[in-house]
């Protein structure tokens, strides 16, 4: 394999120093994904307390890595925003959208059908079992049963 000690400890050398090289390259690229995606988005998730209207995200436009627009819904209102590296600022206030009445249909609670057995499940035929059977007609008819019942 390797015949002096030097090139061992050389190649776990560049092993380690390389894989420690790629995760650094893998945790950079999520970094700057996140930092450019507008990770503000998550704030406006979060639950209200009680009394106090609680904020939705109805939409978002991503116009330039740092440069985002966002419908936000406060209640009955809704507002256009503007972020950038720099700060937010509200661009408008929209017009009202009724929110759909959507009509209560009674669930239908159907059974689920029943789900097939797998393939591995089902019994092997009696010849399988027979200890006197040769190697060759065991072999040959336990691949068709796998063949058919992985049909089924």
């Amino acid at each position: 394999m390797l015949s002096h000690t030097g090139t061992l400890w050389q190649y776990l050398g560049s092993f380690v120093l390389y894989t420690l090289a790629t995760v650094g390259i893998i945790y950079g690229v999520y970094w700057y994904t996140r930092r450019t995606s507008g990770g503000s988005a998550a704030a406006a998730a979060a639950p209200a307390e009680e009394g106090q209207p609680k904020l939705e995200l109805e939409s978002t436009l991503a116009l330039e890595p740092t440069k985002n627009l966002y419908v936000i819904r406060s209640g009955n209102e809704r507002f256009l925003l503007a972020t950038t590296a720099e700060g937010t600022q509200l661009l408008s206030r929209l017009d009202n959208v009724p929110t759909e009445v959507t009509a209560t249909v009674p669930e239908v609670t159907e059974e689920a059908p029943a789900t097939p057995k797998p393939w591995y499940a089902s019994e092997p035929p009696a010849v399988l079992a027979r200890p006197n059977a040769g190697f060759k007609q065991r072999f040959v008819q336990s691949v068709q049963w796998l063949v058919s019942s992985r049909l089924k």
